[in-house]
């Protein structure tokens, strides 16, 4: 639902003027609304079918609700209903994120409400969005193999090419099982420190 809100006296006078909503020709009265939200001559967008071909088109100061949101975004309602659970609960402590939802910049009834600017900046912030985040360019889709963690016994060197075993180890090498060696750790043969990077680079050769 698209609406323009505006601010009209109230039977109390004109100090408790009162919110109404105009929509398809019909008045609404929202006496919970505050006339101090100085909300005169702002659109609200509470029906996705409303939201125009391009949003870019909706002024930055226009609220918006959940449903709105969920359509400008791409996801169901449920998901940023969940989204904003979650993150409500996190904000404001070292789990925090960086792209978490923002908090609503005014409720309107019980109805939480956001700024299109309030979505833009949250959408420019996402990780992956803005710049310097997410992966570099030109390296999408292509598979970084992890260094391994361990040497398997018995292993080879990677620097000498000794076979390593687990007798040749000192006794507080640290194993898994007794069979693997856990990186990094010193060759017993060339004295030489094995990282997983070098059985990599070795493996690659």
């Amino acid at each position: 639902m698209r609406a323009q809100v505006r601010l009209a006296a109230g039977r109390h006078g004109a100090g408790a003027a009162r919110p109404i909503l105009a929509r398809r020709g019909c008045l609404r009265v929202a006496a919970q609304y505050s006339a101090s939200m100085n909300l005169d001559g702002i659109i609200v967008l509470q029906d996705p079918a409303e939201i125009p071909a391009d949003p870019a088109d909706i002024p930055p100061e226009a609220l918006i609700n959940i449903d709105v949101w969920a359509a400008l975004q791409g996801v169901k309602k449920t998901t940023v209903e969940a989204n904003r659970s979650r993150h409500n609960a996190r904000r404001g402590t070292p789990q925090a994120r960086a792209g978490d939802m923002p908090g609503e910049d005014t409720v309107l009834g019980r109805v939480p409400f956001w700024r299109m600017s309030t979505f833009r900046e949250w959408q420019a912030s996402k990780p992956g969005k803005g710049a310097g985040a997410g992966r570099p360019k030109g390296t999408g889709g292509k598979y970084s193999p992890r260094a391994p963690r361990t040497l398997q016994l018995p292993g080879s060197c990677p620097h000498c090419e000794e076979t390593i075993r687990r007798k040749d180890l000192p006794e507080d090498a640290k194993t898994r099982s007794r069979r693997s060696l856990e990186l990094p750790a010193l060759c017993p043969h060339c004295r030489r420190e094995i990282r997983g990077e070098d059985l990599m680079a070795k493996a690659s050769t």
